[in-house]
């Protein structure tokens, strides 16, 4: 497996929240050095104090964030988290320690997911590493590799994500690598929107059979 590339053409990710921020500081500063200083408007010190007390509420902005558990899946079957989706999707994203898009996706849409609650009537999420090299339960209750599970779901990249009902049938368009992170929320979106229409066909179907 491997991580995307950066670079003109290929799929590319930065921390789009925390560069928005050191931009709004950058800009900030910019104003401010700019003033004439001549005219009593600012001293050197209270420069320093301006820039000092911005810089510290962007640190804290991000440090009073709630911790959340990023759970890693370990049990398809209906005795682990297959039995924890309740009717709902399961987003398994395979991700990877060397990826740094990985990070990206984790950091900045997947751990925010988890900290929203309006998402815990929507989506199960899991993650997958797949430079592990260890065996999961699968849907039949059996050891799995995590190698096979990807094979299954076409998955060759990272990070690539996958959302599947509890039989193992994808319920939406996957999502192969960071195309653009300023609009990767809006793709997660519109990927459990689909997950969830297809979601309510395929129950619609198995009950109209059992009738």
């Amino acid at each position: 497996m491997f991580c995307l590339p950066d670079g003109e053409g290929a799929f590319t990710g930065c921390d789009s929240k925390r560069l928005q921020k050191f931009l709004q500081l950058s800009d900030v500063g910019a104003y401010l050095v700019h003033r004439p200083l001549d005219a009593g408007l600012y001293s050197l010190k209270t420069l320093i104090l301006i820039l000092f007390l911005v810089s510290s509420t962007v640190m804290a902005d991000e440090e009073d964030l709630p911790p959340v558990d990023l759970l890693e899946l370990e049990d398809l079957s209906a005795q682990g988290d297959g039995g924890k989706l309740n009717g709902r999707p399961l987003l398994l994203a395979f991700v990877a320690d060397y990826c740094h898009y990985c990070e990206i996706v984790e950091e900045e849409y997947l751990r925010p997911m988890l900290r929203n609650r309006d998402y815990d009537s929507k989506v199960v999420i899991r993650t997958l590493d797949l430079g592990s090299g260890t065996n999961i339960i699968g849907f039949d209750g059996k050891a799995l590799s995590i190698q096979a599970l990807a094979d299954r779901y076409d998955v060759m990249v990272t990070p690539t994500v996958v959302f599947l009902n509890q039989a193992g049938t994808k319920l939406a368009p996957t999502l192969v690598g960071v195309t653009n992170a300023e609009f990767y929320g809006g793709f997660l979106d519109d990927a459990i929107d689909a997950a969830w229409v297809r979601l309510k066909r395929l129950t619609s179907d198995l009950a109209h059979q059992a009738h």
